[in-house]
């Protein structure tokens, strides 16, 4: 089983996700943007292993935290490829987290290093998918690089998986597909 725990950070009010399987009690870290001591307040509560430190994309509110989490905790830094440098995850890896297994999923156009991870029943998704919209582009084609990105990615995840989101509410994939109006024009 997947434990999920939840830090609304004060930089941009950027999320942060702590995931680690109940029974092994290893654990990811998703966009530390800055430490924050309720992270090692969970980390020693729950008695976690801090395995990986994963980062969705490199925005400094997902990744200002990054130093300081792996100075106190370890953990092996995955992302897209952006800073920070860490082990780079391209789409269709396999991250080993206890008995469970996360696939990492190429979600590019917010960034061109955006990457998501779906692992149980949920998928952590950084800015590239929000509660009613989509993460920012710079440009039309990285637009449609996103939400081409999103409908073959995420939404093929099924109804009831939940979307964690880097700033906002968690949702569904099966609210953002009939709702999200960026997937209805």
């Amino acid at each position: 089983m997947l434990i999920v725990e939840h830090l609304l950070l004060d930089i941009n009010e950027t999320n942060c996700y702590i995931a680690a399987c109940s029974e092994s009690k290893e654990t990811i870290v998703f966009d530390p943007g800055e430490y924050d001591d309720r992270i090692g307040e969970i980390v020693s509560e729950h008695e976690l292993k801090v395995r990986y430190i994963f980062i969705t994309h490199d925005h400094f509110d997902h990744t200002g935290g990054v130093g300081e989490v792996k100075k106190r905790f370890g953990g092996e830094v995955l992302s897209g490829g952006g800073r920070p440098r860490g082990r780079a995850v391209k789409d269709g890896d396999i991250v080993q987290l206890g008995n469970l297994e996360g696939t990492v999923l190429a979600t590019p156009g917010h960034t061109p290093d955006s990457v998501s991870l779906a692992i149980a029943d949920r998928v952590f998704v950084g800015d590239a998918c929000f509660a009613g919209a989509v993460g920012g582009t710079g440009s039309r084609a990285q637009h449609e690089q996103l939400v081409r990105a999103i409908r073959e990615k995420i939404f093929t995840l099924g109804d009831n998986v939940k979307i964690h989101t880097g700033h906002g509410s968690s949702s569904t994939v099966g609210v953002e597909r009939v709702f999200n109006p960026f997937f209805h024009k």
